[in-house]
């Protein structure tokens, strides 16, 4: 016969555990969609009587960041053990910004026993009684654990005496050297309390992101529709080929009796081929160039915003909370549009130009003369703005040129780091000084992330070397050569700049201008023309930032084998139009999934440090 829970002593060793679970971001890379908005919305809520409760609280957890596993078994979890409670009731913007954590530590402290005006959680029956809280944090939530210990640490006798910390367990924490610092006194920690952290080697989220607090600028990256086409504009753009110039003829086109005209010429369906080809090499470009603007204007103009619930902005005031922000600053968005814009109209020139000479041989059907190609393309100033848009020394990774993108870029990652901290995977640093010292027990869950199975994986581990190396040289200079560096490294990483054991851009491009020089030295021309020094110099260019991805190239981090069907690229375009979050081992995989991990389902190391910290009968 099934024992009756209701005869169960409520809490029978007089002692009321409370589990209090701390979301992360509102998502690892804050790319707020449908399923997470207000994952860490607050509710005004008070407690009921605890002895007639009957667990209840747990049913008010978010399971949008939760997930259901997780809730499911932890639901469970919470029926078996009587003495254990949970408490969700918490709220914070999820924004990477190290005031916001301080807030959030602050005013769940407050919210918890009623100080600085907050109405208490457990009120004045429960002051005087003992309770052994646990907290559990995912993410950034961990940090604000620590925000937590600092503020009780603060308050002195405000909090309760009988109130300690029995448990911190950190699910995919970032612990950093100089921000978020536990403090572990042995006023507020029980004499038994002890430490669980989960991590996973593929957690990028844990391992870099956090270090430069660059969570708006990642979420503008992963989810704007922009960014997608700009993805696919610079694919279709890499897989241009330059036509080789026909087999010419000679003509004489000179219809007037003084003479003969002996002219190169190349018929009309060749000749319109090859300037279509070139047409759409050119509408390609223009394309690149204008979607590039519409997300600057955007970037510079409206500002990305936190999910956070309304309550919680009344309560803790707009004021105190950043949640919203410009990711562009105004002066590097001017200067972007303002040379994008002059490119735009030296592309449209020769867009017009080729137009023309298609029509105007259309209407007599006439040949083309190979001539009149070099006299249509308007190529000297163009490769002049573009070198200076596109310039870059290849081991600063810094530009001379007053119209850099590459030194316009560093000033927008300087503008979206708040502060640079180095991190570790494992919590131990912190606690070196404290009685918790010998009490931490670290969990690698990389084993569960099904990527680890894959054969890309050990490119990631070459990855993730260069990109520490990276980190190390940015705590001694947050400089452009570093931080470009860092960028350059995870933007090969999508597969669209250079593409291992392919042909770039830049090759196919000195292929194009070598092929015109074959055909000029045939003719025993020695004179190269203005068209063809353009097209090497450019060709120069292109090759040599070509040759900066292929530094940066490991093979491939990214699971070859799987393909996305269908279905999940239509489920998941209403929620995060960046498929490559589903491809096992791209960067907002390992941002976002590999970063979820720990947090997925209740993992039995924790229930199990639950069982015998907590949940004993």
């Amino acid at each position: 016969m099934a024992e009756d829970k209701s005869q169960k002593p409520k809490y029978p060793n007089g002692v009321l555990n409370v589990l209090v679970l701390i979301a992360g971001t509102t998502d690892p890379v804050n790319a707020t969609t449908a399923k997470s908005k207000h994952a860490n919305s607050y509710e005004d809520q008070t407690s009921q009587d605890l002895a007639t409760q009957n667990h209840e609280s747990y049913t008010q957890i978010p399971v949008n960041y939760w997930d259901k596993d997780f809730k499911t078994q932890m639901e469970a979890f919470d029926e078996e053990y009587v003495n254990l409670v949970l408490f969700p009731f918490h709220g914070w913007t999820g924004d990477n910004s190290k005031e916001n954590r301080q807030t959030a530590g602050k005013y769940l402290v407050n919210r918890l026993c009623g100080a600085n005006g907050e109405k208490a959680y457990y009120g004045k029956s429960y002051q005087n009684k003992p309770i052994y809280f646990h907290l559990l944090g995912h993410s950034h939530g961990g940090n604000v654990v620590n925000e937590m210990t600092k503020q009780i640490e603060a308050l002195g006798s405000q909090w309760p005496q009988e109130w300690k910390i029995k448990s911190l367990i950190y699910l995919s924490t970032p612990f950093f050297k100089t921000l978020h610092q536990v403090k572990v006194s042995e006023k507020f920690f029980h004499e038994e309390a002890e430490v669980l952290s989960l991590y996973n080697d593929f957690d990028l989220t844990q391992r870099m992101l956090a270090d430069f607090s660059m969570e708006p600028l990642v979420k503008t990256l992963l989810v704007s529709s922009e960014v997608i086409s700009i993805k696919e504009q610079i694919n279709k753009i890499q897989q241009f080929q330059f036509p080789e110039l026909p087999f010419p003829g000679l003509e004489d086109i000179d219809d007037s009796w003084l003479g003969v005209d002996l002219q190169w010429t190349i018929s009309n369906k060749e000749g319109e081929k090859l300037y279509n080809s070139f047409l759409g090499l050119f509408n390609d470009v223009k394309a690149l160039l204008k979607t590039t603007t519409d997300m600057v204007n955007i970037l510079s103009t409206e500002k990305t915003s936190f999910d956070i619930s309304e309550n919680l902005l009344k309560k803790i005031g707009k004021d105190k909370l950043s949640y919203e922000r410009v990711i562009i600053p105004s002066g590097a968005a001017k200067q972007l549009i303002d040379v994008i814009a002059d490119i735009q109209e030296k592309i449209q020139e020769n867009i017009n130009s080729f137009k023309n000479r298609i029509d105007s041989h259309k209407k007599d059907q006439s040949n083309y003369l190979i001539k009149n190609f070099w006299e249509d393309i308007y190529i000297n100033k163009l490769s002049e703005l573009l070198i200076q848009f596109l310039d870059i020394d290849s081991n600063t990774l810094i530009s001379n040129k007053e119209n850099s993108l590459w030194n316009t870029l560093y000033e927008i990652l300087r503008h979206n780091i708040d502060v640079y901290d180095n991190t570790y995977a494992k919590p131990n640093v912190q606690f070196e000084k404290s009685f918790l010292k010998d009490k931490i027990t670290n969990v690698n869950v990389t084993s569960d992330d099904i990527y680890s199975s894959k054969k890309e994986a050990k490119n990631y581990y070459e990855f993730i070397k260069r990109i520490e190396d990276i980190e190390d040289k940015c705590e001694k200079s947050l400089n452009q050569t570093n931080l470009l560096d860092l960028l350059f490294t995870l933007i090969q990483q999508f597969g669209i700049m250079y593409q291992y054991k392919g042909v770039g851009f830049g090759t196919a491009l000195t292929g194009f201008a070598k092929y015109i020089r074959l055909r000029r030295i045939g003719k025993f021309d020695f004179n190269a023309s203005e068209f063809e020094k353009r097209v090497f110099e450019l060709a120069d260019l292109a090759t040599k930032l070509q040759n900066i991805f292929k530094e940066r190239d490991f093979g491939g981090i990214i699971d070859t084998s799987h393909k996305l069907t269908t279905k999940q690229l239509e489920d998941n375009a209403d929620d995060n139009p960046y498929n490559d979050t589903l491809l096992r081992g791209s960067i907002p995989y390992l941002l976002i999934e590999s970063h979820s991990t720990s947090r997925r389902w209740l993992h039995k190391e924790v229930k199990q440090f639950l069982e015998r910290l907590g949940a004993k009968r």
